[in-house]
């Protein structure tokens, strides 16, 4: 089984049983995954994060760039060898041994790990400033909606097919725009393809957050902060898709990837 981890199981029980329980199990990191390990403070606490999983370093997944893997087409053939980064996944040894010398004293992997932690707090701004912006237009999301569809999906009637019709008309034009607009996006997918993109898979995604959010009551006082940790949270959710799932402890991120998996399953048939 493999699974992507999410950073608020890195030092749990959950994981230390899932990666003894078996050889063949596997966890899932990427880029993002090290963004939040960084915020976890000095190298001693990003080390303490990293405890479980440098016992089992060989169980390690490491994904290509979020960028990179945006730029991908979508053919099914080889859908999760086209995710992995080989190089880095056959080196994540070497990663925790640089953190130990430089908990050591070693000044070049101490700098190292300072550029890392520089330029994920530098991404992390820039996740912000999209936050901000799209804090404002979840809770128009409901527009789409009528009063009865608001309630049915509020009592967790997500499955019915015109409310998954009007999801789906919603998420395909969305990642439409996002695939024109995306830097990295130098191939339109086909309709066939497009399905099994990460951008489609993390609209699908972010769309099902904000119309989890929108129909409890958008928090008019909401901060940034905690809009940015809710699309951060997507981006585990939309790797899980790909893979066997989630390792996550937040409701939310669980709820939101069983939705996610249930109405793929569906649509991929």
């Amino acid at each position: 089984m493999q699974l992507v981890l999410d950073t608020n199981q890195f030092k749990s029980p959950r994981l230390n049983a899932f990666l003894s329980k078996s050889a063949k199990n596997r966890v899932v990191l990427f880029d993002y995954s090290a963004m939040e390990m960084y915020k976890a403070g000095g190298i001693e606490a990003i080390l303490e994060q990293m405890e479980i999983l440098g016992r089992f370093s060989d169980q390690v997944i490491v994904l290509k760039d979020t960028m990179s893997v945006c730029a991908q087409r979508g053919r099914r053939a080889g859908l999760q060898r086209r995710l992995i980064d080989k190089k880095h996944t056959n080196i994540f040894r070497g990663f925790v041994s640089a953190l130990e010398e430089a908990r050591a004293g070693d000044e070049k992997k101490i700098k190292q790990v300072e550029a890392h932690k520089n330029s994920s707090a530098a991404q992390m701004l820039r996740v912000l400033d999209d936050a901000a912006t799209m804090g404002l237009a979840f809770p128009k999301l409901l527009e789409n909606y009528s009063k009865e569809e608001r309630a049915r999906i509020k009592g967790g009637d997500l499955y019915s097919s015109d409310i998954v019709n009007k999801i789906m008309d919603e998420v395909l034009s969305i990642s439409a725009m996002v695939l024109h607009q995306h830097p990295s996006v130098r191939y339109w997918p086909s309709f066939e393809e497009l399905p099994y993109t990460f951008i489609f898979r993390l609209v699908f995604c972010t769309y099902l957050l904000a119309l989890d959010r929108a129909v409890v009551g958008f928090p008019s006082n909401i901060k940034p902060e905690s809009i940015r940790n809710d699309l951060i949270d997507m981006y585990f959710v939309a790797y899980g898709t790909f893979f066997d799932g989630v390792m996550s402890s937040d409701r939310r991120v669980n709820r939101i990837y069983e939705q996610v998996d249930l109405m793929l399953k569906g649509l991929l048939i």
